[in-house]
């Protein structure tokens, strides 16, 4: 068939609605953010590890002291200067965020049933999104997708880990909504 017949039935699809997603679900998913929007690789006193680390569950003190200045600085990592914070934003964020960091210490927390049964309901709703876009990786985990849950500006995305086991967590600051025109 030449370009011509290819187009007249394209056109012909489209005018007719079969090309319109409209009916469809939109697909939920997650985007890794660049290392500014992702939870820092060190603390203060703490030995700094890979940018691309996911802190392992079930957390260790360093893991936890990571991810609160991370919370604290607001999601931002231009707030945090060799390993200390520099800027702070949410001065709650232990008061926040340091009962469920707690609880991920806990190897009894780290199951995956954990994240739908009602253990962490009091930071997240809903159901996870399993659909992450991860460029870091050279392709989508096959056996096992992460899990992302949401709650007010972050995204935190585990891990599997041995089967039926969460394997780490890394906390990213959401993009921001887009605002329809």
């Amino acid at each position: 068939m030449t370009k011509k017949v290819y187009l007249a039935i394209a056109t012909a699809l489209l005018i007719a609605g079969c090309c319109n997603t409209a009916g469809l679900p939109a697909m939920d998913f997650v985007p890794v953010r660049q290392a500014q929007f992702r939870a820092p690789a060190c603390a203060a006193a703490i030995h700094c590890q890979p940018a691309n680390t996911t802190y392992a569950l079930p957390l260790d003190a360093a893991g936890r002291a990571a991810l609160i200045m991370f919370l604290a600085a607001g999601g931002n990592n231009d707030n945090i200067e060799d390993g200390a914070l520099t800027t702070i934003v949410d001065p709650d964020a232990e008061e926040q965020w340091g009962e469920l960091l707690t609880s991920l210490q806990n190897a009894a927390n780290v199951d995956v049933a954990a994240l739908t049964n009602g253990t962490f309901a009091k930071w997240f709703q809903g159901a996870p999104v399993r659909q992450v876009v991860d460029a870091r990786d050279d392709r989508p985990p096959l056996s096992c997708s992460p899990y992302v849950l949401r709650k007010d500006r972050y995204e935190w995305i585990f891990t599997c880990g041995t089967p039926g086991k969460l394997g780490g967590v890394l906390v990213q600051l959401a993009p921001a909504a887009r605002m329809e025109k």
